[in-house]
């Protein structure tokens, strides 16, 4: 039998926090250095930066949320053998 005291917020794969510095360490500040510094956007570039981390940040999630449905696919169907 298995044990589910614990809840179901543990299981999370990503927790908001780490969505939030992966957006923001990985691709922000990055992509303001890139538009700033190396092109010259000045203060626009920050929100170019702004809207392509938020995008990028879209897909990878895109890509985790379907690695998980796979992965839960594939569980459930081992439970049913």
């Amino acid at each position: 039998m298995r044990d589910n005291s614990r809840s179901s917020t543990s299981h999370a794969l990503v927790t908001p926090i780490q969505r939030f510095l992966f957006r923001f360490v990985i691709f922000f500040i990055p992509l303001i250095y890139l538009f700033i510094e190396v092109l010259n956007f000045e203060l626009k570039g920050i929100w170019i930066a702004y809207l392509i981390s938020n995008i990028l940040a879209f897909f990878v999630a895109l890509f985790m949320y379907g690695r998980a449905k796979r992965k839960i696919k594939k569980i459930c169907k081992l439970e049913e053998i």
